[in-house]
């Protein structure tokens, strides 16, 4: 039996999508959300009080698209941002009702996958996922409400080690600015397979790099990573109408003292080399479905049909759920692979410039 080791986070989540022409009324709460963890962990040194207490259960991810700013944060924030003020409600925030938990993932002997070992076991049992992959880890998020179920569809599968393993039984008390959207907390929804013949992915002309950043180097380079997410040519002006080759394709995720960081390639000299890990090698981007089209969170079994094939060929991928879409980003060395597995396997591959 392969093993594997979850860590189960407490805090209850939210996932959102932020309009791009309206990121400018945001800003100063995903700033918030981007520096202060890092910062009180600075500030106390170590001090066991409730800002360092608090910075071991962050979660906090952003994902920036031509199409979409995507927002995984907690109820807390997640709140605040639906309370901020716009002129119109095309503006608005968008949050998905259900709460969301986040489970860690390390694979132990699991190959060459464990995207594809994991989401293929929750997809047999309709459970849908939200998936993040970062430098060091993997994330898989549930609904709340099946976070028992899925550690034991899991525990049934593999040899499984877990880190406080009553967290998944426990609820977080609420304050009030918390309790609009947990009101929202046992909506069930239709859950639908995606029962296409082919799942369409589009072969992106993205090329990425993956970072892996020290929480203390966090400072160094939070100024050119402020500008490329929130003051980037398009979203510094929230009636600018640049193209969407002006938009860097970017993704932050910092959970507890991890933090991840996917840019585009044309990008990466933005940042000091000398602060970070990366890898040796560049990745390329499958999307999930077409860009004018929610993948929605009812879907079930995206993750899987998509992973499947990749992973009987041996290609390890990294993958991002957005609000909107997935991605699946490959090693540029695997890309004729992906062309080959669409030949032959479940995968209906189309070129998309972005």
């Amino acid at each position: 039996m392969s093993n594997l080791h979850l860590t189960i986070f407490p805090n209850k989540l939210k996932i959102c999508s932020i309009p791009l022409k309206s990121v400018c009324y945001y800003t100063h709460l995903m700033l918030k959300l981007l520096v202060k963890p890092t910062f009180n962990k600075l500030e106390n040194n170590g001090n066991d009080d409730e800002n360092f207490i608090r910075n071991q259960s962050h979660f906090f991810s952003v994902t920036q698209t031509p199409h979409e700013i995507s927002v995984i944060t907690t109820l807390k924030y997640a709140n605040k941002l639906l309370k901020v003020n716009v002129p119109d409600d095309e503006l608005k925030i968008k949050i998905w009702p259900q709460n969301w938990r986040a489970i860690r993932l390390d694979q132990g002997n699991i190959k060459p996958s464990v995207v594809n070992s994991v989401s293929s076991k929750l997809s047999e049992n309709n459970i849908t996922i939200f998936y993040v992959s970062t430098f060091d880890s993997d994330y898989c998020l549930v609904q709340s409400v099946h976070i028992k179920n899925t550690i034991s569809i899991l525990n049934g599968v593999f040899s499984i080690l877990t880190d406080e393993p009553d967290t998944f039984e426990s609820e977080n008390s609420l304050t009030e600015d918390e309790i609009d959207i947990e009101e929202n907390e046992n909506i069930e929804d239709d859950i639908s397979d995606n029962n296409e013949e082919k799942l369409t992915v589009y072969l992106l002309d993205y090329s990425f790099q993956l970072i892996g950043i020290n929480t203390e180097d966090l400072s160094s380079i939070i100024v050119p990573l402020i500008q490329l997410l929130f003051y980037s040519s398009k979203n510094n002006n929230c009636n600018n109408k640049e193209s969407k080759t002006a938009i860097p394709f970017i993704s932050f995720t910092q959970v507890q003292d991890e933090i991840s960081l996917l840019i585009e390639d044309r990008f990466f000299n933005f940042l000091p080399s000398n602060l970070f890990q990366c890898y040796n090698e560049i990745f390329n981007t499958l999307r999930v479905g077409n860009e004018n089209v929610d993948l929605g969170y009812s879907v079930c079994g995206i993750v899987s049909k998509l992973s499947t094939p990749l992973a009987a060929r041996g290609i390890n991928i990294f993958y991002l759920s957005t609000y909107k879409t997935d991605y699946c980003m490959v090693l540029a060395s695997d890309t004729n692979e992906i062309i080959e597995c669409a030949e032959y396997d479940a995968i209906k591959l189309k070129i998309s410039e972005r």
